[in-house]
């Protein structure tokens, strides 16, 4: 659900600030409409934070978010600087590169035997049961990502897989069972997830680790779009204390 205030003041400076790159800082203003809020903004840098998730986007030179967020910053000296001072992390960078679809649609394909539908409650165990990532570790995050809208792929013997929205706005949460895996599922589901973000008016946008070399070929399938700079998640010493 975006801001309901388009035109306050706060935006026209965030969109003001992303004009300088439309294109490489697009995500920042889907975050900040979808429920971020301003934590630093100046001539060089930009920190946007989600508090009820501790979540934040960092960009520019010179950021200085706080240590209780979980932080995505586009600098490797950025990073480092911040990492230097002791309030962050340093064992649990995580380097990621970001891709996007830059259409604005997405042609969408049939599996035979295969349907796609919204989770709902009753699919909770079942995703739970197979996505086993520290993100979903965390309470609520699984029924959270449902209300927000997951696809499964279901078939005659149940569901084969699923995939959701990350709290800050990526595309994740996609697994498939090894069994039904090489059938083309993850990239259907990936590809009517981008569909569901589109419609909502926002960029489909996904985080892959730099050397998961398996689904950046999928997003390179699929039409997606990757940065040629790196993005670092990292968090500071209070996350989640």
């Amino acid at each position: 659900m975006k801001n309901p205030d388009m035109n306050c003041p706060e935006r026209e400076k965030v969109v003001s600030w992303i004009k300088r790159d439309p294109l490489h800082y697009r995500y920042l203003l889907d975050f900040y409409d979808t429920g971020a809020k301003v934590l630093q903004l100046d001539e060089d840098a930009i920190v946007l934070v989600k508090e009820d998730c501790s979540l934040a986007y960092g960009a520019g030179k010179g950021i200085h978010p706080d240590e209780r967020y979980l932080i995505m910053t586009d600098s490797r000296e950025e990073t480092k600087r911040l990492i230097e001072t002791g309030h962050y992390v340093e064992d649990d960078i995580v380097t990621v590169y970001m891709e996007y679809y830059p259409d604005e649609d997405i042609q969408l394909s049939d599996i035979q035997g295969v349907k796609f539908r919204d989770l709902d409650e009753s699919d909770i165990p079942f995703v739970k049961e197979h996505y086993d990532a520290p993100a979903a570790a965390q309470p609520g995050v699984i029924e959270r990502c449902i209300a927000d809208g997951m696809i499964g792929a279901e078939g005659e013997e149940g569901l084969y897989g699923f995939i959701g929205m990350h709290k800050e706005g990526a595309i994740g949460f996609l697994y498939v069972l090894p069994e039904y895996r090489k059938r083309g599922i993850a990239m259907e589901l990936e590809k009517r997830m981008i569909r569901k973000q589109l419609d909502r008016g926002l960029l489909p946008y996904c985080h892959v680790q730099t050397h998961n070399t398996a689904s950046l070929n999928l997003q390179k399938k699929i039409g997606m779009v990757c940065y040629p700079d790196t993005f670092y998640w990292f968090a500071g010493r209070q996350f989640n204390n």
